[in-house]
C-alpha cells in the first residue's frame, strides 16, 4: 500500500476518532456528576430524613417520660424539629412517600399523645406496649418508606435503554485506545 494512501486514510480517521473519544470523555464526565448528585441525595434524605424519624421513633419513650413524670415540655421540641425537617427536605422523596411519612409523623405523635394522656399510672404498661409491639410497626413503615431512597445503584439511561450498543461502544473506545496508546 502507498504511504501517500495510509497517511490519507490516518488524516481521515484523525478527526472522528478525537471526536469519539470527545464524546467518551463527557459521557464519563455526565456519568460521574450522576453519581455524585445521586450520592449526595442519599446522605440528604438521610441526614435530615430517614435518621430523624427513626430518632423521633427510638426516642418517644423518653420523651413520654419526661413529659409525664417531670411536666418537662421540652420534648416537645423534638418532635417539632422533626416536622421541621419532613416538611423542609419532603422534596427529596416522592409526593407519595412524603404523605406516607406524614401520615407516620402524625402517629407518631397521637401514639405520645395517648400515653401521655393516660398518665403516670399506666405509663410503663405503655412504654412495655409501645416498645414491644408500636416499635416495630414504625421502624417497619419506616423501611418501606425509604427503601428505594436509601441505595445507591449504579444506573445508567444508556445502559437501560441500550445496552448492546452500550457494549459495543466500550469495546470500540479499547480497542482505539489500545492501538492508540
Amino acid at each position: 500500500m502507498d504511504t501517500d494512501l495510509l497517511i490519507k486514510y490516518f488524516t481521515a480517521l484523525l478527526t472522528p476518532t478525537i471526536a469519539i473519544i470527545g464524546v467518551y470523555i463527557a459521557y464519563q464526565q455526565w456519568i460521574t456528576s450522576e453519581r455524585k448528585r445521586r450520592q449526595e441525595l442519599f446522605e440528604l434524605r438521610h441526614k435530615y430524613l430517614y435518621s430523624e424519624i427513626i430518632r423521633l421513633i427510638k426516642t418517644l419513650p423518653s420523651i413520654v417520660k419526661m413529659i409525664t413524670l417531670k411536666d418537662n415540655f421540652d420534648g416537645y421540641d423534638e418532635i417539632i424539629d422533626y416536622s421541621r425537617h419532613r416538611i423542609e427536605y419532603g422534596f427529596l422523596i416522592s409526593k407519595e412517600d412524603a404523605d406516607k411519612l406524614a401520615k407516620l409523623h402524625a402517629q407518631v405523635f397521637i401514639e405520645m399523645v395517648k400515653m401521655i394522656k393516660d398518665g403516670k399510672e399506666n405509663l410503663s404498661r405503655n412504654l412495655e406496649e409501645y416498645n414491644s409491639k408500636t416499635l416495630c410497626l414504625f421502624e417497619n413503615s419506616v423501611e418501606d418508606i425509604f427503601d428505594k431512597y436509601l441505595r445507591i445503584d449504579d444506573k445508567s439511561n444508556l445502559k437501560k435503554m441500550f445496552p448492546t450498543l452500550y457494549v459495543c461502544i466500550n469495546k470500540l473506545f479499547l480497542f482505539l485506545i489500545r492501538k492508540i496508546f
